[in-house]
This record gives C-alpha cells, structure tokens and sequence, in this order.
C-alpha cells in the first residue's frame, strides 16, 4: 500500500502542475483520477468538497471516533506493555524519552531536545538545524563487551550495527564514540521536522516555534487501554492538536502574505481554506487527546506578536525580498512538510482501518486536506518562479537540503507488540514513521521537485 500511495500522491502533485505523469508501480494499478479508495481525490474543487463534508459532520464523527477508537482493537491490547516498564514516549518538546532497537546489539534512545552544554567534549553538533527548526539528539549505543575501545569498536563514530537505524539514517551529524556505563554511544542530531509531518504546517515566528497551551478540564471515564499505550497516545494527539491548531495562524499569516505579493486570488482563496480545514483537524486531534488523557481539553491563547514578519529583521521586507522568503519557506513547510503529512496520514489509516474503520475515516479525510494544502505549496512555488525565474538555483537547493543522502533501510521483520497497538490506534512508531519519510523524500518530494524545476527551466528558456 505504501509504494501505491506514493505513487497516488506523485500523480495528484503532478497533475496539479501540469505536468507529464510517471508510470505507477507494478501492482498499483490505475484508478483513473479519483482514488477513492485511499480517501484522496486528485481533483482539488472535489478535495474540497472532501473537507466540506468533513466540516458539516465534524460533531458527530468526532465523537464516533473518540467511542471505536478507544473500544476496538482490543484484541491488541494486552497489560504486558504497562507492566513491561517499556519507556514509550515519542521525541517531541514534552517528551523526555524513547527507545527504538536498530541492528543486533544496536539500542538508538532519544536523549534530548537542545544539546547538553558540557556533555559531549569536541562535539560541533548545533542545537539548530539547517530549516531552521530545533534539533533532536539521540544516543546510538552498543555495548563494548569484547572490544578493549570505543575506537575499536567504532571506528567510524557510529558503530556498524547502528548505520541503517532510521534514525541514524535521517541524521544531520554525529560525534563519539563516548563510552557510558560499559557501552560505545554515539551521539546523532536529528532535526525536528517544525510541527510539520501529520501536524499540518508550522507556525514559526523570529525562528521559534509557537504554540498553544492545551488546559485539562473536568475528567471524563478513564480510556479503556493500558495506561502506558493511553499516555503514549493521549501525548501524541495532544502534540498533533497543538500543531495543528497553530497552522491556523501559519495559514491566516500565509493568505495575507499571498496578498501582499500580489499571488493570484485562488491561491489566496485555498490558503484562507486551509486555515478551515486545520481549525478541523484540531478540533478531531484534541477530542482524541482527551479521550486518551481521561479528562476534558481546551486550548489556551496563541501569541501571535510580530507573526507578519518573515524574519527577525528589525527592517520590513519588501516585495521582492518578501516573494524570496515566501517560497523557500514553502518548500520546507508545504512541498516537503505537508506533502509528507499527506502520505503518512493515508498509512495511518492504512494500518488502523481493520482495527478503527472510523478513525481511519477521519485520517484519511485529513490526508485529502493536507494533499491539498501541499498542492497549494506546489502552486505557489511554480507560481513564484514563473515571476523569478533568477530563484530557480535557491529553490533547487532548498530541495537538496530535504532529500536523503542514503535509502531507507529495511523494514523490521517484526513489530513489537507495543508498536502493533500503536499502528492499531493511527499512530506511527517513531522508527516507521522515519522510514516512511526517507521513502517519501525519495520516491515522491524528489520525482515532483526534478520535475518543478525542469518546467521552470522550460519556462525560463521560453522567455528568452
């Protein structure tokens, strides 16, 4: 299913543009231009029609979904996971651990958010990465039993049985090897992905990302799941719902900013849209929050001070300054961000529809979205360069930053049981959703940026 999504997704991207359309891969088979089947449409008017019915019904399936996707899937459930004393929490700000098993012997753990000053001697590593967005670090770790040295045993930094551990596979850089109680660890940065995957696009203002708080109510029933596997999820759709309720600011901000470089009116109108759609998907991810959590969530106020201003310049920008900024922002946030976002909320559903048919529902539903909020990334994009061919070489680097230097390693032959239950509740294990992501710079972002920037480069020759 994950080729044929991709495949779907480079289709719709395409398509949207203009532009000739790849060969599927063998065994997708061809659905013509409406792929109902995987809740994406590759007609935009009918993706919005996709979000209309969403909005009209969103009370009702919120409330279903809160009921199946709480009372199924207990055939996976078991109380091995909260009696296991497995640390399941996913890397994010309010996290403060996760473990993930890479090669044999291999145990890649996330060790902080910002780099310990003092910690790791001769360490370069920065707390900030190249998008701009905070840097994640994790420990890769083997033991050092028989090997006299860390040097030895890892001569190339990373230790060997570590190399294809997504996580060691999407790093920015590496230092070590360190030796820590009777083990070789390597420390590896990888760079937050801004709010961005299935949390919609971020809201970044002076380079720091804003959020909402999320304030817990009245208690509700408690959820009927292992309270490790409900605190893993209810953290999870807390994360997802504050990030989505800060990309309607990020798409307020974004139609003004298409206003005042004069970007045509759909453009415009699809960002205003967007904005609608992310009020949405807030809403579903913190009625899910709060079912996990046990209690009743709202969200406290937004700061929004100095949100209009793409940069921390005391000096506005102007037309010209501001299109530049516009568009490398979108391609980090819209062509790579969302349309990640797009292909993991369809293998979310993908992996909970036997479980939660209507949570799959509801996350395919928001697949169509965020396919459409890429799609507008795309657009404006190819729009920007048509007006400023001369951004070709920015953007085409831009891209390079995103892409993978490696593949993506195998997937596991066998998945924990913890991770089965998670996968059953549409969310994905840090290491899966890694390794779909990898796929996804490859296979989908990299085939439709080539082709952007070949129709730039047609369009640009046209005009001499």
């Amino acid at each position: 299913m994950r080729r044929c999504a991709i495949d779907r997704l480079r289709r719709h991207l395409l398509s949207s543009l203009g532009l000739a359309l790849p060969l599927l891969a063998a065994g997708c088979g061809d659905s013509g231009t409406n792929d109902e089947g995987a809740g994406v449409t590759t007609n935009p008017d009918e993706g919005a029609d996709l979000g209309d019915e969403a909005e009209q019904s969103e009370d009702d399936q919120g409330d279903a979904v809160d009921e199946e996707s709480m009372d199924s899937s207990t055939g996976s459930e078991s109380s091995d996971s909260e009696s296991s004393g497995e640390d399941t929490s996913t890397s994010s700000s309010e996290d403060s651990s996760s473990s993930t098993t890479g090669g044999e012997g291999c145990e890649v753990s996330f060790e902080s958010f910002g780099l310990p000053n003092g910690s790791w001697p001769e360490c370069a590593l920065e707390e900030w990465g190249p998008f701009g967005c905070p840097n994640e670090f994790y420990l890769a770790c083997v033991p050092l039993e028989g090997a006299d040295s860390c040097d030895e045993l890892c001569p190339e930094g990373v230790c060997e049985a570590c190399v294809d551990h997504p996580i060691v596979l999407d790093g920015i850089g590496s230092c070590g090897p360190y030796e820590l109680d009777g083990e070789c660890c390597s420390l590896v940065a990888l760079e937050d992905d801004c709010g961005g995957g299935i949390e919609g696009r971020p809201f970044i203002v002076d380079g720091q990302l804003r959020f909402a708080s999320v304030r817990a109510g009245e208690s509700t029933r408690a959820a009927p799941l292992p309270s490790t596997l409900a605190d893993h999820l209810a953290d999870h759709w807390t994360r997802v719902a504050r990030a989505e309720h800060a990309s309607v600011a990020s798409f307020a901000r974004f139609a003004a900013q298409l206003l005042a470089v004069g970007a045509p009116p759909q453009l415009i109108r699809d960002a205003a849209r967007a904005a609608v759609d992310e009020t949405r998907h807030a809403r579903a991810a913190l009625r899910l929050a709060a079912r996990h959590r046990g209690h009743d969530c709202s969200f406290g106020p937004l700061d929004v001070r100095r949100s209009l201003a793409p940069s921390s310049s005391a000096q506005p920008l102007d037309r010209s300054e501001l299109l530049v900024a516009l568009t490398l922002a979108c391609v980090d946030e819209g062509c790579v961000g969302e349309t990640l976002s797009a292909l993991e909320m369809l293998h979310a559903a993908e992996t909970c529809r036997d479980a939660s048919p209507t949570l799959a529902r509801l996350l395919e539903g928001i697949a169509a979205d965020e396919l459409r909020h890429a799609t507008l990334a795309w657009r404006f994009v190819a729009w920007a360069l048509d007006q400023r061919p001369e951004l070709r070489p920015a953007v085409a680097r831009r891209f390079a930053q995103a892409l993978p230097r490696r593949a993506a390693g195998p997937a596991p032959e066998v998945l924990s049981e913890h991770d089965q239950q998670l996968l059953a509740h549409g969310c994905l294990p840090e290491a899966h959703r890694a390794r779909l992501r990898r796929q996804g710079l490859a296979e989908l972002i990299e085939p439709c940026a080539q082709a952007l920037l070949a129709r730039a480069d047609t369009r640009g020759a046209a005009t001499l």
